[in-house]
């Protein structure tokens, strides 16, 4: 569909329609299930459980099937002809938003045909990922659906059947982006890079080119990620707040309603979007205080009303039941009636029948709201905006992008509350340490509970220094570490640059991502402890928790056992600070003492069960 320029308008110009028809891309093909070596420390055997057989990437007669496809649009055949035959499934549905349903058919006979499988083509539109259909495709019989185009906003543990998510990464021109950047952007210029899922891959090669100081021209490369989606990832919902010393963000992805979401949550920040496909470079704009005044207005008036309409948007997953709990809990608690309203899709003149409402509130999409809420006869709120009128939260300048964030800001997003903590540090790989006996243990991360055998705690008695050496210094309370993987592309000859004003209208993808670059922050106890003390005070935990009948998997996250356990480690450090015999035996008496309180052993399996993890606690899977 070609490019088409509309003229801004005012009161607020209408939504894009349609898409653009895309160009063909100059990347180089992206294999589908190759397994390629990362460097750091992974998890060999899961890999290894989910690595694609031979038998099915070297299958001669699929390869020259998916060969059908564009090269550079990865549909990850493979993988899901894979996971289909582990499965055994027999009827599987296909979702894709609608820029891809022109490869449907195709990939719908591939499976047909190599998975002896019968296939359904879902048709009604998606959006986002917020629209995974899990429910209609089983509500048709299917037991195993795919949903193309989207990250995994909607876990796969929960969904209704099987489900596979397929990012459909698109492969770009890389080289010229980066020589847009470079030919237009201030050299050490502090830039955020965001994306849609296709992309967020690309990313990643992106920085590694930019922070490349050997070049004439290199820049400072962030790629923020608002959890639980993946770095770099933006939703038209959901978009992260950036720190102040950005410079500048740098959108990869046609349309701009992805892009706008992040501009809404950072406007003092100028924002500019490459579009890989027509391979133009533009300053976006956005009216905030246009759209700040019609939505305090709509606040304003929806406060004068009585009876509220709640919508709970029915396309996919879309309506969250616990966001609409905590509205009729707010609504009740101001004294307003409200009528429960069930759509698939909102309408003005669906809304417009229902004249004694005088104040619509939807759980759907909040941009439906920022948008297009000036169409409705009626106020047309966000759960957000509801909170404000009822005066349960205070107006934000800064109008909040936050709705499927882990760490929302409210009540009135379906994740709130469910920001998990970080996770416990790993001990150190240390070649041994030195146990009280005098002999030494090595400390293994993946085997540390069978290094050393069950003991009495009694029998933990810290042996007197040799002599009195000083102590080390302290750790520091908080080490991070970063580690960035990148995907290199073929070197392609610099081509020349466009430039635009920033008013072309066009339909964004409408797609959502996964990215490489991981940061992980380790906590360490506060105070005076040395390396060979901290170690000590591992195992002796680990005896602690063993002592008491914990089971194994529990044993660390036990509270009486690892409270014991650290006592004793603690103390087991602090011998190498004490300066007398009488300091050793005041901090033996306080051990003792402790232990008789604390009574650990009378504590069995199963007490304080709500100090033990869940395999979910675990998991990083958005």
């Amino acid at each position: 569909m070609a490019e088409v320029e509309a003229k801004v308008i005012k009161p607020p110009r209408r939504r894009f329609v349609g898409r653009r028809k895309a160009e063909t891309p100059t990347s180089a093909e992206i294999e589908d299930g190759v397994l390629v070596k990362q460097d750091g420390n992974k998890n060999l055997a899961g890999r290894l459980v989910n690595q694609i057989p031979e038998d099915i990437l070297n299958d001669k007669e699929l390869n020259e099937a998916i060969a059908l496809v564009p090269a550079n649009y990865n549909f990850e055949i493979h993988k899901t002809i894979w996971h289909i035959r582990k499965n055994g499934s027999k009827h599987v549905a296909l979702q894709m938003p609608e820029g891809l349903l022109m490869f449907a058919c195709t990939i719908s006979d591939i499976l047909e045909r190599f998975c002896q499988v019968e296939t359904l083509v879902m048709g009604d539109v998606t959006y986002g990922a917020c629209c995974v259909d899990d429910f209609t495709a089983r509500a048709l019989g299917c037991d195993f659906m795919v949903h193309y185009g989207h990250s995994c906003l909607v876990p796969v543990d929960i969904t209704t059947i099987k489900a596979l998510y397929v990012f459909v990464d698109i492969g770009i021109d890389i080289k010229h982006l980066v020589n847009t950047l470079r030919r237009n952007m201030p050299t050490g210029s502090h830039l955020a890079m965001v994306g849609t899922i296709q992309f967020v891959a690309s990313i990643q090669s992106i920085r590694k080119e930019l922070e490349d100081e050997t070049q004439s021209v290199s820049y400072r490369i962030t790629i923020p990620q608002s959890k639980p989606l993946s770095p770099g990832e933006i939703l038209g919902c959901t978009a992260p707040k950036l720190t102040a010393d950005i410079d500048a963000i740098v959108y990869v992805g046609d349309g701009r309603f992805h892009l706008e979401s992040i501009m809404i949550a950072n406007p003092l920040i100028d924002a500019y979007r490459y579009d890989p496909y027509s391979k133009k470079f533009t300053l976006e704009r956005y009216e905030h205080a246009e759209m700040k005044t019609m939505r305090r207005e709509a606040i304003s008036k929806a406060r004068r009303a009585t009876k509220f309409g709640l919508i709970l948007g029915t396309l996919g997953r879309q309506g969250s039941p616990k966001v609409l709990e905590n509205l009729e809990r707010q609504l009740q608690r101001a004294g307003k009636s409200y009528t429960i309203l069930l759509l698939s899709e909102i309408f003005p003149a669906k809304l417009a029948q229902l004249s004694d409402i005088e104040a619509w509130v939807q759980i759907a999409c909040p941009r439906l709201s920022i948008d297009w809420g000036y169409a409705f006869d009626a106020p047309l709120l966000s759960p957000y905006e509801l909170s404000v009128a009822l005066d349960t939260v205070a107006w934000r300048e800064e109008y909040p992008m936050d709705f499927y964030a882990s760490e929302s800001l409210g009540g009135w997003t379906p994740n709130h509350g469910t920001a998990r903590p970080r996770r416990p540090p790993r001990p150190r790989k240390e070649p041994a340490v030195t146990m009280p006996d005098g002999t030494a243990r090595a400390v293994d991360e993946e085997k540390e509970w069978n290094v050393v055998p069950d003991a009495d705690l009694a029998t933990l008695r810290p042996s007197p220094p040799s002599a009195p050496d000083s102590p080390s210094p302290p750790l520091p309370a908080t080490t991070t570490t970063a580690t960035t993987t990148a995907v290199t592309e073929e070197d392609t000859p610099p081509t020349s640059v466009s430039s635009d004003d920033g008013d072309i209208w066009a339909d964004s993808d409408d797609v959502d991502g996964d990215g490489q670059v991981m940061t992980r922050t380790t906590n360490r106890l506060r105070g005076t402890h040395s390396d060979a003390g901290y170690r000590d005070g591992i195992v002796a935990s680990k005896l602690a928790s063993n002592q008491v009948g914990f089971d194994e998997n529990y044993g660390r996250t036990a509270s009486a056992g690892l409270l014991a356990g650290w006592i004793a480690g603690t103390l087991l450090s602090l011998r190498q600070v004490a300066k007398s015999d009488d300091s050793l035996q005041k901090l033996e008496q306080l051990r003792l003492e402790t232990e008789r309180a604390l009574d650990v052993k009378q504590i069995g399996p199963g007490a304080d069960n709500h100090f033990r993890r869940s395999p979910e606690d675990d998991c990083d899977c958005g």
